[in-house]
């Protein structure tokens, strides 16, 4: 199947007031807001669906930001035959995503100083998001991204929706089949494990297991915190409600010491403005009966939670957000034999959001959110000894990202998924680093592109919980369950409840 032609266009742009108003007018604004006057030529691919499939609704894409990229200058159309060679052999069919190697071959060949691709993504309900980026030539950076929600006409060429194995749903309530699987051209395997009815994780959840037995506590949807509890019998493979917790929230944090699973601050409204708390509830399972346990000495969230010789650590995070000003680097100690919190070592770069899993007595916080000076994603790597109270820095993540999760397996720590500022899209990838080695290496990535989920550790598998897809931060949230086996690197998605 043959990718729709490439065509060039000049990027000057002279949109009318009403351009606010015509989503493809916006969208060329932006784009080409970066470009520098002597990059006046720009490539524009047809855009794809987000599995890879051609779609006649990708050449209306392109031909609409054509015209309205145009307005300034004269458009010069390549030779489609030539352009789909090229494409042909770039395998630029495989996602609609132009990377920097692939961006440097066309500009050769068509004499562009600028390429936009991108991808489509259907909601089930009539609408279309284009998710759109511009890479400079020269360097291979991405020089802007946009996304905007448009409607397109369906056509037989499309062909049928693929089939996924677990549902999504939009926090609008709108219940959808279509994840955005990312951009790696492998996808990761799927086997179908058939599990009886997964709860509604949404985004943010807290899970953690004891014995044979994992948790998975709160997340948020389209009405906030959802503040419900399941536990899930990893012999039986069937999932039941547990005795909820009396405070509902969100961007907990948490784990699990002695068989007992405890959830510390977070959000009490999903979009955490008001209502960020200090409060410790405690869970014991031996007599299904939650107790209030001490409060955190500030109140926040977004933070992260870390269990670690015993005891529990909370790791930056935020306080209300809106308005979104500081974030947190204090890292407060609960000691359950003491039932006490104090502070310890702060930690160096002041961040939200992080990855971060213990190996030992140190723990491993990676990436995050800063709000220091200019707002940014970052790929710090800082790891804490919790016997020294001391800090130290490691070899940075691969690329910058936040709102991801990671865990430990034998000495190692994985880190999944994530939303990048850079690229403003969400990831499917999977990083693994050694500590002995001071060294990253990549794995299978994930079936679905997703950030804001929690992961376990259980019998030698990771199992991921909930999470938000699309490049539109929390717009379709994942309710199911995936696993991953660091020793075959494979995946196993589980089936989800009607």
């Amino acid at each position: 199947m043959r990718p729709a032609a490439i065509v060039a266009s000049a990027a000057a742009l002279a949109l009318s007031a009403c351009a606010a108003h015509d989503p493809y007018r916006r969208l060329a604004r932006e784009l080409s807001a970066p470009l520098k006057s002597t990059q006046r030529r720009v490539a524009v691919a047809a855009f794809n669906r987000v599995d890879g499939r051609p779609s006649p609704s990708g050449l209306i894409v392109a031909e609409k930001l054509i015209t309205e990229m145009h307005r300034a200058g004269k458009v010069v159309l390549v030779e489609r035959a030539l352009l789909s060679k090229v494409a042909d052999e770039l395998k630029l069919e495989r996602s609609g995503a132009v990377d920097a190697k692939t961006a440097k071959k066309i500009g050769e060949l068509v004499g562009a100083e600028a390429i936009v691709s991108g991808s489509l993504m259907d909601d089930n309900v009539g609408n279309t998001e284009i998710n759109a980026r511009i890479i400079e030539v020269s360097s291979g950076r991405i020089l802007a991204a946009s996304s905007a929600l448009v409607e397109l006409p369906v056509s037989a060429a499309d062909g049928p929706r693929p089939s996924y194995a677990a549902p999504w749903q939009r926090l609008d309530g709108v219940s959808g089949a279509e994840p955005r699987p990312g951009l790696p051209e492998t996808p990761a395997p799927i086997v179908a494990e058939q599990d009886a009815g997964i709860p509604a994780t949404g985004e943010w959840p807290l899970s953690g297991s004891i014995g044979k037995t994992l948790y998975v506590f709160g997340g948020y949807g389209p009405a906030g915190p959802f503040g419900t509890f399941h536990s899930y019998d990893s012999g039986t493979k069937a999932w039941k409600p547990a005795r909820a917790p009396e405070t509902r929230r969100s961007h907990a944090a948490g784990g699990v010491i002695d068989g007992k699973f405890y959830v510390a601050g977070g959000c009490l409204r999903g979009d955490c403005g008001s209502g960020v708390t200090r409060k410790l509830e405690i869970y014991d399972p031996k007599t299904d009966r939650w107790i209030a346990g001490p409060d955190m000495l500030s109140a926040r969230a977004s933070a992260a939670g870390v269990v670690a010789a015993g005891k529990l650590y909370v790791i930056g995070g935020n306080s209300a957000c809106p308005p979104c000003e500081t974030n947190f680097s204090a890292v407060e100690e609960f000691d359950p034999k003491t039932n006490r919190w104090r502070a310890r070592a702060p930690m160096p770069t002041a961040r939200e959001t992080v990855a971060a899993a213990a190996i030992g007595s140190k723990i491993f916080v990676a990436g995050g959110f800063s709000r220091a000076g200019k707002p940014r994603d970052t790929n710090a790597l800082e790891v804490y000894d919790v016997e020294a109270d001391k800090w130290e820095k490691r070899k940075p993540l691969p690329s910058a990202r936040y709102m991801f999760s990671a865990a430990a397996v034998d000495g190692k720590l994985y880190v999944f998924g994530g939303y990048s500022e850079a690229g403003a899209e969400t990831l499917r990838i999977v990083d693994i680093y050694d500590p002995a080695s001071d060294r990253w290496t990549s794995s299978a990535p994930m079936p679905w592109a997703r950030h804001g989920m929690s992961i376990s550790a259980y019998d030698g598998r990771l199992h991921l919980f909930g999470g938000t897809m699309g490049a539109k931060i929390g717009k379709i949230v994942r309710s199911g369950m995936d696993v991953y086996d660091p020793a075959s690197r494979d995946w196993t998605s589980a089936s989800a409840s009607p």
